[in-house]
């Protein structure tokens, strides 16, 4: 693939998410640099189930849904927050 049919497919693809962005697919680069993660945290929370699934569309072309991965970053937050907002001790009083 020519760098100008690169371009051309980028462009296209930009295109589709901003008229339907409940469709929007992401690739694993694009899902790098929005999580600002490496590639090999990436690959390590794939395989350990902690990651929104993968969708195969062809032999090396592999693409996530945008809402996936939103749904996810915001399931992480909140269970961030909700951590944070637990008490670390137990000051009841309960003995």
């Amino acid at each position: 693939m020519t760098n100008e049919h690169k371009t051309r497919h980028t462009a296209s693809r930009d295109k589709m998410r901003d008229k339907h962005p409940e469709h929007a697919m992401l690739t694993v680069v694009e899902v790098e640099g929005l999580l600002g993660i490496t590639r090999r945290l990436f690959y390590k929370m794939e395989a350990e189930g902690t990651f929104p699934n993968r969708i195969n569309l062809a032999h090396r072309t592999v693409l996530y849904r945008l809402k996936d991965i939103q749904e996810w970053i915001e399931a992480r937050s909140s269970e961030a927050r909700a951590a944070a907002d637990a008490p670390l001790f137990d000051v009841g009083g309960a003995n």
